[in-house]
């Protein structure tokens, strides 16, 4: 499994979790919903977390792709976000979903066999 990370993947993961951990301070603690309690919020702000992890159950390549297509999710949140309400929260996870996606994202280096090169 370790071989199949390389630098860009690592890169993406790292962003993915800081996306992760921006979306819970987001929606927990810097502009809460006033409907919601903290654990419900907190809950929905990590729920897309679950893509990557669920994934992961089948390789590392879908824990992969569950990552770029969860910080799609957030990134269509944080522009409805923007939209909506001009508040500088919604940038980060921006940048933030764009960094994972492309550093995901590229031409791949097909996988040479064992023995072979």
């Amino acid at each position: 499994m370790s071989d199949t990370f390389t630098p860009r993947h690592r890169l993406a993961l790292v962003l993915f979790v800081m996306l992760m951990g921006w979306s819970a301070l987001w929606h927990g603690w810097l502009d809460p919903n006033t409907r919601l309690g903290l654990a419900q919020s907190l809950l929905l702000a990590l729920s897309p977390a679950l893509i990557p992890g669920l994934m992961s159950f089948i390789s590392a390549r879908g824990m992969l792709l569950g990552a770029g297509f969860a910080a799609l999710l957030l990134f269509c949140h944080a522009v409805m976000s923007a939209w909506a309400t001009p508040n500088w929260l919604a940038w980060p996870p921006i940048l933030l979903s764009v960094g994972t996606v492309l550093a995901l994202g590229g031409r791949q280096k097909p996988r040479t066999p064992a023995g072979s090169g």
